[in-house]
């Protein structure tokens, strides 16, 4: 693989690996026997081999430093030689596998080869591999919903596994007017138009603290396909008539405390209600033993509208 050399490796300082570049590679191109690949592009990628996995860095710097060597002889006209460097963030590792993993467990040494970046490559780290017809997605690890292109390679989509995304601290960093709302807006957006074999995510609760009131038009919806239920889009808000809140938000301590069922009749009952009212699609005939059962529960889904009409949180 010594055709994909674009260079080596001269020092490593914790994440950031500093590369010069091979002396015979005279523009920021290389033709291999698939394509013509680009190196030495801000915010573009390369691969430093180490046994069987990859690294992959993504470079952030460029330069190139005057190396002429003027002799004794001041008379002689020495032609200007310089040598080019990359510094290059090591971001993650492609496995023997093919699959790619975010973090470093292995450096590479002093003199360590540079290969530039191919499509298989590019493939593996946006996870970008098809999946057969009958693998369903994993949607606990899998990196499934979309949520833009990336601006260095724009055939290619970022994705986002959301219990990952959203279990961790995340923050949306630039200056004035550089679009932190418009992403925001757009990760929000992308979860509520995934689908995958007709089905939609379920269970996503997001409370957004709109300060500004920037994000109510935001979630309306497109003009050709706004949300149909989109009072469960912007159910929680805040206006001129009071705060109003979905009984959804809410969870049974906070729905035994406005009911005040019995706890030894009717809070069981209302407990199932409950769990039936925040999927109702599944309250089909089966799930009731008898149509007496079934009545009650009906009637459980319905106490809340006429005991909010009589009291106020």
């Amino acid at each position: 693989m010594s055709e994909r050399s674009i260079g080596k490796v001269i020092s490593v300082d914790s994440f950031r690996a500093y590369i010069r570049l091979d002396d015979d590679l005279k523009s920021l191109y290389k033709s291999g026997y698939e394509d013509i690949f680009e190196v030495a592009r801000i915010n573009s990628y390369v691969i430093i081999p180490i046994g069987s996995d990859k690294i992959v860095a993504m470079v952030t710097s460029v330069r190139a430093i005057d190396e002429t060597e003027i002799g004794k002889n001041k008379d002689a006209i020495f032609l200007t030689k310089s040598a080019r460097y990359l510094v290059a963030t090591m971001i993650g590792t492609i496995e023997n596998s093919g699959e790619y993993i975010q973090g470093v467990y292995n450096y590479p040494i002093l003199d360590n080869p540079v290969w530039y970046v191919t499509s298989q490559d590019l493939d593996n780290i946006f996870d970008q591999k098809k999946k057969e017809d009958s693998e369903e997605i994993n949607f606990e690890e899998d990196y499934y919903l979309p949520i833009g292109t990336s601006p260095s390679f724009s055939d290619y989509k970022i994705k986002i596994n959301p219990d990952k995304f959203f279990g961790k601290h995340a923050a949306i960093l630039g200056n004035t007017g550089s679009g932190k709302s418009c992403t925001f807006a757009s990760i929000i957006q992308s979860m509520f138009d995934f689908d995958y074999n007709g089905k939609k995510l379920q269970n996503a609760h997001v409370i957004i603290f709109d300060t500004n009131g920037e994000y109510k038009q935001a979630f309306q919806g497109k003009k050709e396909a706004p949300y149909k239920n989109i009072e469960l889009v912007n159910p929680f808000n805040v206006d001129k008539a009071g705060m109003k809140v979905p009984f959804w938000f809410m969870n049974f301590a906070d729905c035994d405390y406005l009911f005040e069922p019995t706890s030894g009749t009717q809070a069981p009952v209302f407990k199932r209600a409950l769990a039936l009212a925040k999927n109702q699609k599944k309250l089909v005939k089966n799930q009731f033993s008898t149509s007496l059962q079934k009545e009650e529960y009906l009637d459980c889904l319905m106490l809340h509208q006429m005991t909010l009409r009589k009291r106020k949180v």
